[in-house]
């Protein structure tokens, strides 16, 4: 027999997207409506003491606006396009308050022009699109409202090309000045994809050069077919920016970048001359970073190793930085407090795994003393919160 409800408030927007707020006997969640609505369920089930909507009719729904994309519906990408900016900054806002217990709103930093630096496409036929949201359906596009104008194009030349035999899927990507393409690496090879030059299969290349030189805070940073890099450059820019501040805020000795990548936090660190050192698994990103640090003349100790077995007690630090994957950072901060350094500060695209990561330092007396929240993916749930903590 479903566990029914009458009519329900969505209040709060939860991490994943979902909308939540209060029954008489606990809490909701609901895939589909937003803070404002007001929801009548058709069928839920319970899990403790919160409730799972799964169908629901409306009661009433809050304020929506118009989007220029005509598949927003069914796509799903863009899952929080029709909710009013300042209503979605704020629920946004408040989710990353409930989840650090914060007295306060951390700051908003939104770029003025929001544009997908990259996108995969998932190909079928003649057909081109995203697949829709926990679904393998294909939803097929003409645009991308949401990538930025030189990938737009591409999606235009890959409609006029037609079929890319063997191909599944494929990513743009582009650094504001060229566009590659990455095929996935079951793709035979690019015979008929004449207008995009430089392309690899996987992290091969078999076209050109499918690398990019993103630009980071005034410094030209490689980044290869499989390294990965913030899906939005304006953003990334504030980003970067707000780092450095706080860098300059607790002016360390010695700094240890865990989650390295191609340098994105690393290199405009060291430019600063404070003394810095990377770790970064073993591949295509790890040789970028060293790439890039040859470029710009900067003298910086790499480990090519895992974040999650690297014994941090063979560098000197007081500072750390970890931008590690949405699954976060599990039992690294414990390892990191034998140092006892002066301040953690991470980037996370994952507020409550940061949250879970942090514990550790927070019950060692560590408190939190900056908190930003960069608006990286405009009309999606997404977004990319930076937190300090000091001793």
């Amino acid at each position: 027999m479903p566990d029914t409800e009458p009519t329900l408030d969505v209040v709060w927007l939860l991490p994943d997207g979902q909308g939540g707020g209060r029954t008489a006997r606990g809490t909701f969640k609901v895939r589909g409506a937003l803070p404002g609505d007001r929801i009548v369920p058709v069928t839920s089930r319970s899990r403790g003491r919160t409730l799972e909507v799964e169908r629901f009719t409306w009661a009433s729904q809050g304020p929506r606006e118009a989007h220029p994309c005509t598949v927003i519906d069914r796509c799903g990408g863009c899952d929080l396009g029709r909710m009013p900016g300042d209503r979605r900054k704020d629920a946004l806002l408040r989710m990353v308050r409930q989840s650090l217990r914060l007295d306060a709103d951390p700051a908003w930093l939104a770029p003025s022009v929001g544009h997908r630096s990259r996108v995969k496409l998932a190909l079928d036929g003649s057909s081109v699109g995203y697949r829709a949201a926990r679904s393998h359906d294909l939803v097929a596009i003409e645009t991308c409202h949401a990538a930025h104008p030189l990938i737009q194009r591409e999606i235009s030349h890959l409609l006029d090309d037609g079929p890319i035999d063997g191909a599944s899927s494929i990513e743009l990507r582009t650094d504001g000045q060229r566009v590659v393409g990455v095929l996935d690496a079951g793709s035979p090879g690019p015979a008929d994809l004449p207008r995009i030059l430089d392309l690899a299969v996987g992290g091969r290349t078999v076209r050109g050069d499918p690398s990019l030189m993103l630009s980071v805070a005034g410094m030209a940073l490689r980044a290869s077919p499989l390294s990965f890099f913030q899906v939005d450059a304006a953003g990334n820019e504030l980003l970067v920016g707000r780092v450095l501040e706080n860098v300059a805020r607790v002016a360390p000795e010695r700094v240890l970048d865990l989650y390295a990548g191609i340098g994105n936090l690393t290199l405009p660190v060291a430019r600063t001359g404070v003394p810095t050192v990377a770790v970064e698994l073993e591949g295509q990103a790890t040789r970028d970073l060293a790439f890039n640090e040859d470029l710009h003349g900067l003298s910086i100790p790499i480990h090519t190793a895992d974040v999650g077995r690297f014994d941090t007690t063979r560098v000197p630090f007081d500072m750390v930085l970890l931008d590690p994957p949405r699954a976060g950072a599990p039992g690294v901060i414990d390892r990191l407090l034998i140092q006892r350094p002066r301040a953690i500060q991470i980037v996370s695209c994952h507020v409550p795994s940061a949250a879970r990561d942090l514990k550790p330092a927070i019950d060692a007396g560590y408190r939190i003393t900056d908190v930003a929240v960069v608006d990286l993916f405009p009309g999606t749930h997404h977004i990319e919160t930076l937190i300090l903590l000091q001793r």
